[in-house]
């Protein structure tokens, strides 16, 4: 069904969009109450785990750097479930 899922495809847009703001203002408590309790986080060799690890390993990867701005485009959120969704973006220039 796809009752639910405009709602659900907006919150997770905008989860993606706070992720990116929180990174790049290096705002710690921002980034920390995005990840629901139980998340998995998998960025592959940078990061696999929850929450709880994931706010000091971006902070610290941030910090190493002099300004940042991520830009999401063409967001899409795929549905594996009917509790489970994940994103994809892609920027094509």
């Amino acid at each position: 069904s796809h009752e639910g899922r405009t709602e659900d495809e907006a919150a997770i847009v905008r989860l993606l969009t706070t992720y990116a703001r929180a990174a790049d203002r290096m705002d710690a408590s921002l980034l920390e109450g995005i990840f629901a309790p139980g998340a998995e986080i998998d960025l592959g060799q940078i990061y696999r785990g929850g929450p709880d690890g994931f706010t000091p390993v971006v902070m610290g990867f941030m910090g190493s750097m002099a300004a940042t701005r991520h830009a999401l485009t063409n967001p899409l959120v795929v549905f594996h479930g009917p509790d489970r969704a994940g994103p994809r973006t892609s920027s094509a220039l």
